[in-house]
């Protein structure tokens, strides 16, 4: 794996590791993932965390270290690949950054500097969001709004991100620039404001922030489905189902077209709904799945709200930090690792394997 790429630019901190590294087989590995953290450096050159890559998916690298000769040590590990072990001799991978107390002294001192990022979110046009629904990160690592947080300095210029959200536009200002760069000098505190402001209901119908390609694996789950949403409104699915009233259609005609414009299980009579979910999905998703994935998280004891949007009877099609919270409980009680509130192939499949 080659880690030295000009392309990859891979940039190691006391605190994260960022850019790319390349496999021949499996292609680009980003070290720091805009979805969800990345990997992590404890400063003394213990690693965790997850990267990512398009084809091997989530990366495991909490068995990685760096030693005191700045040599990667260990092996990562990805649920499709297996494990990826870091070698010696000519296969080494190597990096002029050294852990905190491998270094000289006169190198330790107090060069650093600190950053504090603070969430504003305006609901003025309806936008009912809080600052938690805005994870913040810094060069991929997640922080916390408004609290302090102690970064190497001098260094290459630090960046400050957050999962947005189609229904809301974003400003920064402060102590970083318009794209949340900063410059961070020994000794600075900067201070960094982004500010959320609602802009009401958003006419995006595709998904966005969606890392993973669709799973196209044909389904094989046998009836009775649990027939996804379309997306009709209501009010639309009235109508339609008015004209066939007038035209006299028999009572079961109408009966079976509701449910398969609703996403009401339909097929043998059984009280059992088989699952067949196809997507993979993660945060800022949108569509019929995610509306499906709710309402299995309401019915199996995961909440994703108690009232309002997301609670029973009453879920969205969006995939939002309350979906989020609800999937990591799930993952978390049935043993699905790792679990980060990302709704991929093996979480998936569990659930499709348990309902048939």
């Amino acid at each position: 794996m080659d880690f030295g790429s000009s392309i990859g630019s891979v940039h190691i901190t006391d605190t994260v590791l960022t850019g790319s590294a390349y496999g021949e087989n499996i292609g680009w590995i980003t070290l720091n993932p805009q979805t969800y953290g990345g990997v992590a450096n404890n400063a003394e050159g213990t690693l965790s965390g997850y990267a990512w890559s398009e084809n091997a998916g989530w990366i495991d690298f909490s068995k990685v270290t760096i030693g005191s000769d700045g040599v990667f040590a260990g092996s990562a590990y990805g649920e499709n690949i297996g494990w990826i072990t870091f070698g010696t001799g000519n296969n080494k991978v190597s990096t002029d950054w050294r852990p905190s107390s491998a270094r000289p002294s006169s190198s330790r001192g107090s060069k650093s500097g600190t950053i504090k990022v603070i969430n504003i979110v305006i609901n003025d046009n309806g936008g009912a969001k809080t600052v938690a629904d805005f994870p913040l990160f810094i060069n991929g690592a997640p922080i916390i709004s408004n609290v302090i947080n102690t970064f190497p300095a001098p260094a290459l210029v630090y960046t400050v991100t957050e999962t947005g959200n189609a229904n809301y536009t974003k400003q920064f200002s402060g102590g970083c620039d318009s794209a949340g760069r900063i410059s961070l000098s020994p000794g600075d505190n900067k201070v960094c404001t982004i500010t959320n402001d609602d802009i009401g209901a958003s006419a995006a119908g595709t998904q966005s922030g969606n890392i993973p390609a669709p799973d196209t694996t044909p389904n094989t789950a046998q009836a009775p489905i649990a027939i996804l949403p379309s997306d009709l409104t209501s009010s639309q699915i009235k109508a339609i189902l008015d004209v066939l009233a007038s035209f006299n259609a028999d009572a079961s005609v109408i009966a079976n077209v509701k449910a398969s414009l609703g996403g009401v299980a339909i097929g043998p009579t059984s009280d059992r709904v088989t699952y067949a979910f196809k997507s993979n999905l993660t945060l800022g998703s949108v569509g019929n799945e995610v509306k499906a994935l709710q309402e299995y998280l309401n019915a199996h004891g995961y909440s994703v709200a108690t009232s309002g949007a997301g609670s029973p009877r009453n879920e969205t099609m969006r995939f939002g930090a309350a979906t989020k919270t609800a999937l990591i409980k799930f993952q978390r009680a049935n043993g699905i690792t790792p679990a980060v509130g990302y709704f991929g192939p093996k979480t998936r499949n569990f659930i499709n394997n348990l309902t048939q």
